[in-house]
């Protein structure tokens, strides 16, 4: 059967020194009255007048005597909650250790955490040292508590700013002036977190900047102008960044004129040579990377010229290559060739003259290939 746990005797079951406190301060506020109605009623015999001097006298006596009897009671009183509080807290531990070591005996209170019930201890522990602790030992421990929560925002403030974590930073720098007011510290941690923005932004500026130069270099201008705007929008104020922005769009621009200016006159000087081959190819190349520039207009009417000339021109260069095989005895490359020349050009001259002599071509490679 389960019972309820006795007393343990070694633990006192009652604060004596509350008790001891609360009798001295009845006693005092006894004594206290009991005197100044003994002191009133004898100035009242010897007397036939009562002067201020003695009303003072006596007040000042009785305020005293009764506030020294309340302070005691006071003390008293809270000696008696801290006895309480640690014999709930002795019959706490010992329930839990019954509980683990498998002890059948209960407690009428419930069983708490062990890192709760130790907590619990410390705090009831501090609270009764700052109770009965002078004036001195309170000051000095404020100012040891002060201290340390001063070095936890340090703390947290430099690796705030460490690890370029600012707004985490300024934060931090809020917490502690509401905490512990603004002074040479705060102000000169604020002066901290200022600097190391300005120069985080000086380096990832500098650092954009010659990525975008690198990019520029490889005419990556897309992914440059990408880069630079997305400067803008870290740093809308620096006039850096925005000077950025517009060199990116100055040098793009003045490469793709060049660019085209370059590709138009490829195409007058390829035309003048009667190399109409590649002057086709820089006109195909201008017309699809600047369909609507000025250039692309003046070359769009010249392009069926272009494109006949450089067909001629190809026409040519393989009726050459042809005559060249059939010189060196290459009949089989030559063969080949002739069909592709009428396969690809089927209505021109060198196709009609290829398939007169087409037969008398086969029968040379088939006696060669003997």
């Amino acid at each position: 059967m389960r019972t309820t746990r006795p007393p343990d005797p070694k633990k006192p079951t009652t604060p004596v020194l509350g008790h001891v406190l609360r009798y001295l301060g009845i006693l005092l506020a006894i004594a206290t009255l009991g005197g100044a109605m003994v002191a009133l009623t004898t100035l009242s015999a010897t007397r036939t007048r009562i002067g201020l001097q003695d009303v003072l006298l006596l007040g000042t006596l009785l305020v005293s005597g009764l506030t020294a009897a309340a302070v005691l009671l006071a003390i008293a009183a809270i000696v008696r909650c801290l006895h309480r509080a640690d014999s709930i807290l002795t019959r706490l531990e010992g329930g839990a250790r019954d509980a683990s070591l498998g002890d059948t005996t209960v407690i009428a209170s419930p069983v708490a955490d062990a890192a709760q019930i130790e907590g619990l201890r410390r705090l009831l522990e501090e609270l009764r040292t700052d109770v009965l602790a002078t004036e001195e030992q309170r000051q000095e421990k404020r100012e040891r508590l002060l201290k340390a929560e001063r070095d936890e925002f340090r703390a947290r403030i430099d690796y705030a700013i460490s690890t370029s974590q600012f707004a985490h930073a300024r934060q931090c720098l809020i917490e502690m002036q509401q905490r512990l007011g603004t002074d040479d510290e705060t102000r000169r941690f604020n002066e901290r977190i200022e600097a190391a923005i300005t120069q985080a932004q000086a380096n990832d500026i500098s650092s954009t900047i010659k990525q975008c130069e690198d990019l520029m270099g490889l005419r990556s201008w897309d992914q440059a102008l990408r880069v630079a705007q997305e400067l803008t929008k870290r740093y809308p104020t620096a006039p850096e960044a925005e000077q950025l922005h517009a060199r990116v769009l100055r040098e793009r621009e003045l490469y793709h004129q060049q660019h085209r200016s370059r590709l138009f006159m490829d195409v007058e000087r390829f035309s003048s040579r009667r190399q109409w081959s590649q002057a086709l190819a820089a006109a195909n190349q201008l017309l699809e990377s600047y369909p609507e520039s000025s250039e692309a207009q003046t070359l769009r009417p010249q392009l069926s010229t272009l494109s006949t000339n450089a067909e001629i021109e190809q026409r040519r260069e393989l009726e050459e290559h042809y005559k060249e095989l059939c010189n060196t005895h290459r009949y089989a490359e030559a063969l080949g060739l002739a069909r592709n020349i009428m396969r690809q050009y089927p209505d021109s001259p060198q196709a009609k003259a290829l398939r007169a002599h087409l037969p008398s071509l086969e029968k040379q490679a088939k006696e060669q290939a003997r």
